[in-house]
C-alpha cells in the first residue's frame, strides 16, 4: 500500500493508494518527489504523492505477456523529466514525465544499463547528452526525445569490467598561458568518472564534446 498525505498537512485528507502488483517491488526511483515502481512482476507504476496520482505505465502499444519481464534497473533524472527502464532480458525503454506509455529504445537493445549520468540542464522533451554504463563495460552516450533518439559508443573499459557508476561535470575553464593554443569557443572543460569493480577511471579535457574527451584516450 502507498499512503500519502496532501500538502499543507490538513486533516481528513489522506489518499491510500493500493497497488494489486504480485511479487513485490523489484526497483524503486524517486526523483523530483516522483516515485517509479518496478515490480517483480514486470508492472511498472508511476505515484506522485504532490498531485494524490498513482498510474501503471504501459512498455509499449500493449501490456503484453511477452514484454512484461522482470526489471532490472530504473533511472530518472533529477527534473524527473525522463526514465529510463532496463529489464532482466536487455530491451531498455524510455518514458517521458508527460506520457503513461513508455517506448522501446532499439539503439539500446542488449546493453544491461548499469548507471547513467544525466545532463544538469534537460527540458522537458530532451535529456541532452547523457552518459550510460553497462555491464559490460561500455560507456555510451545518448540524447533522447520522445519520438527519437541518438545513441554513440564512447569507451570500453578493460577487461570489459561493469561500469557500476559514472559521474559527468563541466568544471571552470583552467587559466591559460600565452603559448597555449587558444580552445574552440564551444569547448567546456569537462570530467567523467567512471567505477568499475575494481578500479576508477577518470576522463578530463577541455573538448567541445564527450566523444572528443573519450578519443583522446582512444
Amino acid at each position: 500500500h502507498l499512503l500519502s498525505q496532501p500538502r499543507g498537512g490538513e486533516r481528513g485528507g489522506t489518499a491510500l493508494h493500493s497497488v494489486n502488483a504480485k511479487g513485490g517491488l523489484r526497483w524503486v526511483c524517486v526523483n523530483s518527489r516522483c516515485f517509479m515502481l518496478g515490480f517483480l512482476n514486470g508492472e511498472l507504476w508511476r505515484w506522485c504523492p504532490d498531485d494524490n496520482t498513482l498510474e501503471m505505465i504501459e512498455l509499449g502499444d500493449r501490456q503484453e505477456a511477452s514484454v512484461r519481464l522482470s526489471i532490472s534497473r530504473i533511472f530518472v533524472d533529477p527534473k524527473g523529466y525522463h526514465t529510463l527502464i532496463t529489464l532482466a532480458n536487455g530491451d531498455n525503454w524510455y518514458l517521458n514525465y508527460q506520457s503513461s506509455r513508455a517506448r522501446s529504445i532499439g539503439r539500446l537493445r542488449g546493453h544491461f544499463i548499469e548507471c547513467v549520468a544525466w545532463d544538469r540542464s534537460p527540458t522537458q522533451t530532451n535529456t541532452r547528452e547523457i552518459l550510460i554504463g553497462t555491464k559490460g563495460g561500455t560507456i555510451l552516450e545518448a540524447v533522447i526525445e520522445q519520438r527519437k533518439e541518438v545513441v554513440k559508443t564512447l569507451f570500453e573499459l578493460p577487461k570489459k569490467s561493469p561500469v557500476v557508476d559514472i559521474f559527468a561535470d563541466v568544471l571552470p575553464n583552467a587559466p591559460t598561458v600565452q603559448a597555449d593554443a587558444p580552445a574552440p569557443a564551444s569547448a567546456r572543460r569537462l570530467l567523467v568518472i567512471a567505477v568499475s569493480t575494481r578500479y576508477l577511471y577518470t576522463f578530463m579535457g577541455t573538448v567541445s564534446s564527450y566523444e572528443q574527451l573519450f578519443n583522446k584516450y582512444a
